[in-house]
């Protein structure tokens, strides 16, 4: 993992192909309806249950796998970060902040997952993952890293 002091750093020095990876899926997303399967609870033995869980999308697995590839999930303080939960408001405007905010907002949504399950696929859901995308896309797309 790469580290908060040099992420900005790191970002500018992704290659546009590692980017183009990640931005190929915006067209995916948007053509998906449906990011996972729930999988309802069940006894599995006698007094005992398997709680229910969803199964992510195709495009919600290779996302986590991109962004983790190509390292801009940094290591921050994602839970005391007061900006961030205001950035998952419906009318944020993404435009208006950094390629690093950006890509610290998609740390936040897929740590926050791995300790509340279904939160990643709630932001693809609510088209979070897509705005955040398409923001980073435009600003990458013209070294616009501010």
């Amino acid at each position: 993992m790469v580290s908060e002091a040099n992420f900005e750093q790191h970002l500018k020095s992704i290659p546009e192909s590692d980017w183009e990876k990640m931005f190929n899926l915006i067209s995916v997303i948007q053509a998906t309806e449906k990011f996972g399967t729930p999988v309802e609870a069940k006894q599995i033995n006698d007094g005992y249950w398997q709680m229910p869980y969803s199964i992510p999308s195709k495009v919600v697995s290779n996302f986590f796998d991109i962004v983790h590839e190509i390292r801009i999930v940094v290591p921050f303080n994602w839970i005391e970060w007061a900006e961030g939960r205001e950035a998952m408001r419906a009318n944020f405007n993404y435009d208006d902040v950094s390629v690093s905010f950006l890509c610290k907002l998609i740390t936040a949504i897929v740590r926050n997952d791995r300790f509340c399950e279904g939160v990643l696929e709630h932001a693809f859901e609510d088209r979070i993952i897509e705005r955040i995308l398409i923001a980073l896309r435009d600003k990458v797309r013209k070294g616009d890293f501010s």
